[in-house]
């Protein structure tokens, strides 16, 4: 067994109503740390961290995102009201099933990250601290034509989803060789583990996963009642104190997106910080992200 996939037998599911979440624990300690993935990557994508922030004394939880399992697909869709309700639910269960009536730590990356804005502007109450990797806040339609028209054209794979099908078709021709390339687009200096890219195919594959997975992209246009109030909370005010991790080299998230960042929308500390990399700091610098983890809970 590679060293990516090491704690299969960590692999505890979490149930929330009738929806069902896999997730990769640590062994049971202190504070809760909850860390979310993105995509193209799933449950592994905090393997590390999980390791060190464990050994550190917290306990650490990385589920599955909604649609990135059989079990806990969304039928409403996954627009980020529908998406964040479901996390807050599992989030719920998982203090619950440890014992820990106190807020916990939130950790998320790309999709992850963009989901976690929503739960904490959602239920603050619920949050000691959110840490975001890769994703800047105030991010709308009207800011990116305001301030980060530069990025349209990186945005081209996001067009691309839209076309339900052909998308899809594109996404898995070939033995998935479109996520191979989004991974040197997105991180053009790191040498993917081949056991990451398998694993993270494997996951995206699954039955009509992918279909489920590319509805959060779907979402970003939807024009229901739910979609629209899903853009609103990522635009609303952030009472939690927040960690911002930005990357220099980032093939996904366009620099000229942190232009429309807008810190009087936070209401507690923020703290922006800026690692050599690419879009996936948590695998392409652990050590560095494990880091600024470790001073930033320790202070909450």
């Amino acid at each position: 067994m590679t060293k990516f996939y090491q704690y299969d037998d960590s692999i505890k599911t979490f149930s929330s109503g009738n929806t069902q979440f896999p997730a990769l624990v640590s062994k049971p300690s202190g504070d809760l740390v909850i860390c979310l993935h993105g995509f193209p990557d799933n449950l592994y994508s905090f393997r590390e961290q999980l390791v060190t922030l464990s050994n550190a004394g917290y306990t650490v939880v990385c589920p599955a995102l909604p649609g990135y399992a059989v079990g806990n697909r969304l039928p409403q869709g996954y627009d980020m009201d529908a998406v964040s309700d479901a996390l807050i639910g599992m989030i719920e269960v998982i203090r619950q099933h440890y014992g820990q009536a106190k807020p916990v730590h939130l950790v998320g990356h790309d999709w992850g990250a963009i989901s976690g804005f929503a739960c904490v502007s959602k239920a603050p109450a619920m949050f000691r601290s959110f840490t975001s990797l890769t994703i800047p806040y105030n991010l709308s339609l009207k800011r990116v034509l305001s301030h980060s028209l530069s990025y349209l054209p990186a945005s081209w794979y996001i067009q691309l989803f839209q076309l339900r099908g052909i998308s899809e078709a594109i996404i898995r021709s070939q033995q998935g060789k479109f996520i191979d390339l989004l991974y040197r687009l997105w991180s053009p200096h790191w040498q993917v583990p081949a056991a990451h890219l398998a694993g993270v195919k494997r996951t995206l594959f699954d039955q009509q996963t992918l279909t489920e997975v590319l509805g959060y992209y779907r979402a970003i246009y939807g024009l229901s009642p739910a979609a629209i109030k899903g853009r609103q909370l990522l635009n609303a005010e952030i009472h939690t104190p927040t960690m911002l991790i930005k990357s220099e080299n980032d093939g996904c998230i366009h620099s000229s997106l942190w232009n429309s960042l807008d810190t009087s929308s936070f209401h507690q500390e923020v703290a922006l910080h800026t690692l050599n990399c690419g879009h996936f700091p948590q695998m392409e610098r652990p050590e560095a992200v494990s880091e600024l983890l470790l001073a930033w809970l320790k202070r909450y």
